[in-house]
């Protein structure tokens, strides 16, 4: 996962069916972005906890 210029970072695609995914240290989820079915592609995104 490799952070974008604005602190947010999509994690790479994977299986609907067999997805999990989890925030890193003072992170939180912002995004989910999903095609097809449950076998289709679910990216996650997440973002820096400014603190």
């Amino acid at each position: 996962m490799k952070p974008g210029t604005d602190g947010h970072h999509w994690t790479p695609g994977q299986r609907e069916s067999n997805s999990y995914s989890n925030a890193g240290p003072s992170e939180a989820m912002v995004g989910r972005q999903h095609y097809g079915d449950e076998n289709g592609q679910t990216n996650y995104q997440y973002a820096t906890i400014a603190g």
